[in-house]
């Protein structure tokens, strides 16, 4: 059968590779975003391979042991012109070690639930998984067991990421049977109840943002009615790390196709912000003269009117052209509420009695989403400058 989309040169030498180390009774799979990206006519190099039988980490050795038995090169482009440039001088680069199958243990901080095999095949990264469902308790940290197709497909997060590429057929799956139709209809929607796929992930939430501004989708109104509730609020605050929801937000900043102007957009209409800037919780800090009252440190950020012009922030600042500017008043625009407040902080020394002064847009960028402290810095210099906020 025919591909649905066009392959290129290399993706058709590795896809043959793994059929031709397949065991007739396994199934080989490529799962997610390279499906996702293909038939939006996009180039990826995620390439996620998911097997039914056996585990990843078993079939990924059996490829490298079939190309050893078949004295098949997998260090090399095979579909790069072997003709030599230039003649050299100097002595050729040794070339590189053969492949060897690693693999990623669990961790749940990073988002990885099920131990993940990966190897280096004709230069590209593979991971490969088996099949399987998931479970979730009072955690967002899933338990995995073996499951089905279909299994894997319902517990992804958004039916254009639950979509199969066969090897075997050469034909796209959807298990789902709302993928293919939502990826023509540009719509985000999850494959089970939204109210299920974040309670059971609330990281979820921020990802259904950053995907729908990525690739201009417009949300199901099921799933935008999920993002507002309380429980995905109190969810992301209770269930997921600083560090995770920072590095969601890092990707609506500056990640693949990223629109920050829509993503902030969409997490105040959601009214998400207070989730992704929470202020520091009552029991770390104390009131100082001068400072923020407990009533506006819990106030929620939120998007004011428009943000100034650029050329007019440019003006006010000193200095050349700084070109993360555009990231960091994307960044700072949310907490232009807080701009002018700061609390009194203690020191995390044992008995000690000193406390520190801080700005709360800082402790937001800084502690709040695990930013770099030049972002922290960057945000609190460009609120100084903003007409009507006070530094």
């Amino acid at each position: 059968m025919a591909s649905p989309f066009p392959l290129l040169p290399l993706e058709s030498h590795l896809f043959s590779l793994l059929l031709s180390a397949c065991p007739p009774q396994l199934t080989p799979r490529v799962a997610g975003g390279w499906v996702r990206d293909k038939l939006l006519g996009l180039q990826s190099d995620d390439i996620d391979v998911a097997v039914d039988e056996g585990t990843g980490e078993a079939f990924a050795a059996r490829v490298l042991a079939y190309a050893a038995e078949h004295g098949i090169d997998l260090r090399a482009d095979p579909t790069a012109d072997p003709t030599p440039k230039k003649a050299r001088t100097a002595a050729p680069p040794a070339p590189p070690a053969p492949p060897t199958v690693a693999v990623i243990q669990c961790n749940p901080g990073q988002s990885k639930h099920l131990c993940t095999a990966t190897a280096r095949i004709y230069t590209l990264s593979l991971d490969f998984v088996n099949l399987r469902s998931e479970t979730y308790a009072a955690s967002r940290i899933p338990a995995a067991e073996r499951g089905t197709a279909l299994d894997d497909a319902e517990r992804r997060d958004f039916t254009l990421n639950s979509l199969f590429y066969n090897l075997r057929s050469g034909a796209v799956e959807d298990f789902t049977g709302r993928g293919l139709a939502d990826l023509r209809a540009r719509v985000l929607r999850t494959p089970l109840p939204p109210a299920t796929t974040f309670r059971d992930d609330p990281l979820r939430a921020l990802r259904a943002v950053r995907f729908a501004s990525r690739f201009g989708l417009e949300l199901d109104p099921p799933v935008r009615a999920a993002l507002g509730s309380a429980e995905v609020r109190g969810a992301l605050l209770g269930k997921v790390s600083r560090e995770r929801v920072g590095i969601e937000v890092e990707g609506m900043l500056s990640g693949k196709g990223a629109d920050p102007k829509r993503s902030f957009g969409l997490l105040a209409a959601a009214g998400l912000l207070p989730a992704v800037f929470p202020p520091p919780p009552p029991p770390h800090f104390r009131v100082g003269e001068g400072g923020a009252d407990v009533e506006t440190l819990q106030a929620a950020p939120a998007l004011s009117p428009p943000p100034p012009s650029l050329p007019e922030i440019l003006s006010l600042l000193p200095g050349p052209f700084d070109p993360s500017l555009p990231r960091t008043l994307h960044l700072a625009f949310p907490l232009l509420p807080w701009s002018s407040l700061q609390f009194d902080e203690p020191s995390s020394k044992a008995g000690s009695k000193l406390v520190k002064r801080r700005a709360l847009p800082h402790y937001a960028v800084r502690d709040g989403l695990k930013l770099r402290t030049a972002d922290a810095d960057a945000v609190q210099l460009l609120l100084a400058a903003v007409p009507g906020a006070k530094g």
